[in-house]
């Protein structure tokens, strides 16, 4: 995340809108997003539209040219699952793993901008496109590599891992003794788990992946964080999927993200949760996890400081991520050339010929723009800084190059998530209990 020397501030004041919501028992919520201020009132009392605040349009983030601190290294488009759902299609095209050559070089370039701005750490994430840790060799090769970095420059590395869960002993040994995090790809109760990510032989991913859970967690070495895919099978029971992974895991952190019809998912038909069903079931979920102490979170259920939330998830020039192929991209989830949306995100590809990477500075500029400042008919929206305008990758498939000025296709569901946990925020009661 971009530091706060990186936003250029003002001193300037300016008029920001004051929300005033109306509610049951002749009250209104008054939600001033700027200044995360919210209060609940009578309808009776007055309160002025507008208050002054510090100037944030002179703040919106620009990032300094292609000064990256960590990079999301996509090594392969394989995998050893056949998630229904999976937004890649992994397993099925034609295999693809990165070279060290361009490993070397995005990691050099990360290094090289840490030094620079006289920072203390750099960050690496492996990803993918398909299940990262199948390219084991490549894996050593690359923490030995950032080791070595290490131990040159004094940065300490930060080491991840976004995993499916499903690799051996030695594998799981490995990762404790040389990662930082891992986020784990669960989606709840062992039947909907395995009804959602069967292996690719058709068999269930679950035990597996428990087995290697309980393990990374025993060390107590290795931090782990659960990333939940939400669909039509298993939004409904949202809360009981919660409440399973908390019973069986306590106090790991809980991501969560409905799905969009794209990829695998788009195949096999419709299994994309309804959006206004999610955010009922989602905020309810939030309740029942507030009662019991559970940490879940959802990226549009974000409350944060202007200008810091301006952008959805820093795919406006803050990304750099590396698909197995050498181009650059600002979604993790646009990751080969051959991606219809890559015109919209890749900016930029590794030169064999030079053995770096080559920027395009223009593509680069107009990823700044994706911010929800730009978006048209999101500025009278009380959600518009914690929806952000939700994901730029839902909207550019859904709108084409349309979508830098589109509002999200889930602009009423947002606006109702984002009033349900405001209401939960006020601790009043649920109003679309599921």
């Amino acid at each position: 995340m971009p530091t706060r020397q990186q936003f250029e501030r003002s001193e300037v004041m300016t008029k920001v809108r004051v929300f005033q919501i109306p509610i049951e028992d002749e009250k209104k919520i008054v939600y001033i997003p700027e200044l995360l201020k919210l209060f609940l009132v009578p309808k009776t009392v007055k309160v002025e539209n507008y208050v002054e605040a510090p100037d944030h349009t002179s703040a919106v983030f620009k990032p300094p040219k292609q000064q990256f601190r960590r990079c999301d290294l996509i090594l392969n488009n394989f995998c050893n699952l056949r998630c229904i759902y999976c937004y890649s299609n992994a397993g099925v095209p034609l295999k693809k793993e990165m070279s060290f050559a361009i490993v070397q070089k995005a990691i050099d370039r990360v290094v090289a901008v840490c030094l620079g701005l006289g920072e203390s750490k750099f960050g690496i994430t492996l990803t993918g496109g398909g299940e990262p840790l199948l390219s084991f060799k490549l894996v050593q090769r690359i923490v030995r590599y950032c080791r070595t970095r290490s131990k040159e420059t004094g940065l300490v590395c930060k080491l991840a891992v976004v995993s499916n869960g499903n690799f051996s002993e030695k594998v799981c040994g490995y990762l404790i003794e040389n990662f930082d995090n891992i986020s784990i790809s669960i989606d709840g109760t062992p039947e909907v788990h395995n009804q959602h990510r069967p292996t690719a032989t058709g068999k269930g991913s679950f035990t597996l992946l428990e087995r290697n859970v309980d393990r990374l967690l025993a060390s107590g070495k290795i931090g782990v964080g659960f990333r939940m895919t939400i669909s039509s099978y298993n939004v409904e029971q949202l809360d009981k999927h919660v409440l399973f992974l908390h019973h069986r895991w306590p106090g790991v952190l809980i991501g969560m993200e409905p799905l969009e019809n794209t990829g695998r998912c788009a195949s096999i038909g419709t299994i994309a949760p309804d959006p206004i069903k999610f955010a009922k079931h989602f905020v309810h979920a939030m309740r029942i996890s507030k009662e019991h102490g559970i940490q879940i979170r959802y990226s549009i259920a974000t409350f944060k400081a202007v200008p810091d939330t301006i952008s959805f998830c820093g795919v406006n020039g803050q990304i750099f991520g590396v698909d197995p192929e050498g181009s650059i991209t600002a979604c993790t989830r646009v990751n080969t050339k051959s991606d219809p949306l890559a015109p919209l995100f890749q900016y930029g590809s590794f030169d064999t010929k030079l053995g770096d990477f080559v920027i395009d500075d223009d593509m680069y500029a107009r990823l700044g723009a994706l911010v929800v400042d730009s978006i048209l008919g999101c500025n009278d929206c009380f959600a518009r800084y914690n929806c952000k305008g939700d994901c730029c990758h839902l909207r550019a498939n859904k709108y084409g190059t349309d979508f830098v000025i589109r509002k999200s296709p889930k602009c009423y569901a947002n606006r109702l998530l984002t009033l349900g946990l405001l209401r939960l925020a006020l601790s009043l009661a649920e109003v679309f209990k599921p």
